[in-house]
């Protein structure tokens, strides 16, 4: 296998697919993601899982830096 190339994409701006196996993403950047729909189908229950698993962290981290935030506030008005 080949040296691996990373790409972050912040959003997207179009999905299509062309009735030929592929779906198409379109990212912020303007470069084009071609999937075959079987392996992507395939990965689904694997990166819905993820995805899931990455909001929840997310969430809870929020949620620490709000609770964190509301004791301080505490702390320095009394």
């Amino acid at each position: 296998m080949g040296k691996s190339k990373e790409l972050y994409i912040q959003y997207t701006t179009q999905l299509w697919g062309g009735q030929n196996g592929e779906v198409n993403l379109k990212t912020q950047d303007g470069t084009i993601l071609t999937f075959a729909v079987r392996e992507l189908y395939a990965d689904l229950p694997s990166i819905i899982a993820m995805v899931h698993m990455e909001l929840e962290h997310e969430e809870k981290h929020q949620r620490e830096v709000w609770h964190k935030l509301g004791k301080k506030l505490t702390k320095d008005y009394k």
